[in-house]
């Protein structure tokens, strides 16, 4: 029994049921690599296809062949010796379906070469390849293993391996155009491999999740031929481990959140606040854990042109302008008050999240000498208060003391005035002394005449 029976339910396949629903019914179809036929027998019953296989293993692929109008089984089913291509030369599909067959071959390129050939103008090939640079086998190599495994990613018979660069390498080399490339998204927890993140150190982590294309499990691609001879790739859409989702409290109500996805760098977030009544704050959460947020601007659309916007707090440090540091804290919110009717809002930033013990290390350096330059800055401010209490209770003092100083200056012009007034009653009364001396002598010398004449009389009458 083959190991890739797993019963003919196509619901049970990712891969097939992916092929089954991009062809039409009634085409004409190569399936190389068709296993015990789960593709073929629904391609056949319900979509009335013509189906041509290409088996190696004969006992799978004799399975398969009662649903096949050509089965090339066996060793003439060798994908590698060409033969294969012998019996079809000639013919013309609508669809080649090479369905995680690649990586069993030696020489995957020489029969992408030969297939193209067999298309129609219009046709398509339907491609599926493993990824073998999934963060699962990194994660495994870190730790010096590679375990090959009956399935999946390092299934035991693989013997060709792609990763995102060398699958489009060698789509360019066999001129076919990607019409659509489609990536499955596994975690490293998820698959096969029974490994995750905290198999290797943070750092090794970190790295790993912030890589491109580390979660490609599975790349699907639509084919066709291009007579241009160059290959015209569309990019994938953005891997899940580039972003993370940001989201928006309106009047910080958890009942009118609004969440986008956003790339850690350039990241930018737009609302519409239209839906929103009586918006007066919006509370954004730019990312909810510990990182370092860079160049965080806002603007408020008020119909004809946006109007910046500034915060009026946040829950982490602010280092400089429009930046934020979110390490050690409850909550990761930036406010903003609306004191306007806008229709939207737009924030733009940049994410560095603090996942490594170097970056908390970093982190916890960055806050102390923030807060030691706070801590300075208070000190400061502290002492340049005190200086100025110093300088108005000096002001005070002295004009207290010229007060009193025009105060003793006033007393002693009075002292002064006194004193002249003192003086002039002296000098008068010094005068009226010297007047009334000059009397009394006058006086005296008088009573001393009368006194002599008193005293002669008496004696001329005695």
């Amino acid at each position: 029994m083959s190991k890739y029976d797993f019963g003919y339910e196509i619901k049970n396949n990712q891969t097939n049921e992916w092929a089954f629903e991009n062809i039409r019914p009634g085409s004409k179809v190569l399936e190389l690599g068709a296993a015990t036929g789960v593709l073929t027998k629904h391609l056949y019953e319900d979509k009335c296809c013509n189906v041509d296989i290409i088996e190696l293993d004969a006992e799978a692929g004799a399975q398969a062949a009662r649903y096949a109008q050509t089965a090339i089984i066996g060793e003439s089913g060798n994908l590698d010796n060409m033969e294969w291509y012998d019996c079809i030369e000639g013919k013309r599909y609508d669809y080649i379906v090479i369905l995680d067959v690649l990586e069993h071959l030696r020489n995957p390129q020489g029969v992408l070469n030969k297939v193209r050939e067999c298309l129609q103008i219009n046709g398509k090939i339907l491609l599926s390849v493993p990824n073998l640079a999934h963060n699962a086998v990194l994660l495994k190599l870190l730790n010096d293993d590679f375990p090959y495994t009956e399935l999946g990613l390092l299934d035991n018979t693989h013997v060709h391996f792609f990763t995102y660069k060398t699958l489009r390498e060698m789509l360019n080399r066999v001129a076919l155009r990607i019409d659509k490339w489609e990536t499955v998204i596994k975690a490293a927890s998820d698959t096969e491999l029974n490994t995750s993140y905290h198999d290797v150190s943070e750092m090794q982590a970190f790295l790993l999740m912030n890589r491109g294309h580390g979660m490609d499990y599975q790349y699907l691609l639509t084919l066709s031929t291009n007579k241009a001879g160059r290959n015209e790739v569309n990019e994938p859409l953005q891997h899940f481990e580039n972003t993370y989702e940001a989201h928006a409290l309106i009047n910080g109500l958890s009942e009118n959140t609004v969440t986008q996805v956003v790339p850690f760098e350039a990241a930018s977030m737009e609302i519409d606040l239209r839906k929103f009544r009586e918006v007066q704050s919006v509370r954004l959460v730019p990312y909810q854990k510990d990182a370092l947020i860079i160049g965080l601007h806002a603007w408020g659309h008020n119909g004809s042109e946006y109007v910046p916007l500034q915060y009026n707090w946040v829950t982490g440090m602010e280092i400089g302008t429009n930046n934020i540091l979110f390490h050690h804290v409850m909550a990761f919110e930036v406010n903003y008050l609306i004191e306007r009717n806008f229709s939207k809002l737009r924030f733009e930033w940049t994410c560095v999240p603090i996942l490594l013990p170097l970056g908390a290390k970093i982190a916890d350096v960055i806050m102390k000498y923030l807060f030691d330059e706070k801590q300075n800055h208070q000190a400061s401010l502290e002492a340049t208060r005190k200086a100025y209490e110093l300088c108005d209770r000096l002001n005070a003092e002295r004009e207290e003391s010229f007060q009193k100083l025009n105060e003793y200056l006033s007393m002693l012009d009075d002292a002064k005035k006194q004193l002249d007034n003192l003086r002039y009653e002296l000098n008068q009364k010094e005068k009226c002394l010297c007047a009334t001396q000059s009397e009394l002598e006058s006086a005296t010398k008088d009573i001393g005449s009368w006194l002599r004449y008193k005293w002669k009389k008496r004696g001329k009458y005695n």
